[in-house]
């Protein structure tokens, strides 16, 4: 793996947890927490985070980002 592939990784992890975090906040302070029950509420969703569907939207779009980088022979079928 290159260092450009591991922080893409490291990137997609770190957004996944921001949204995991501000979802989680949300959704506490409108059902009625107050805002100490709120973070840890927020914490609970990172720890809840599906880590292995996190990695694998990433290799996806990795996939994706190189098959589209691939130079074609004129001629050739896309």
């Amino acid at each position: 793996m290159s260092a450009e592939h591991d922080l893409a990784v490291a990137l997609a992890v770190r957004q996944a947890c921001i949204r995991a975090v501000i979802d989680g906040y949300q959704q506490a302070a409108i059902s009625g927490l107050c805002p100490e029950g709120a973070f840890e509420a927020a914490v609970d969703a990172v720890r809840m985070l599906d880590m292995a569907a996190v990695l694998q939207r990433e290799e996806t779009a990795a996939c994706a980002a190189g098959t589209e980088n691939i130079r074609r022979e004129p001629g050739s079928v896309r």
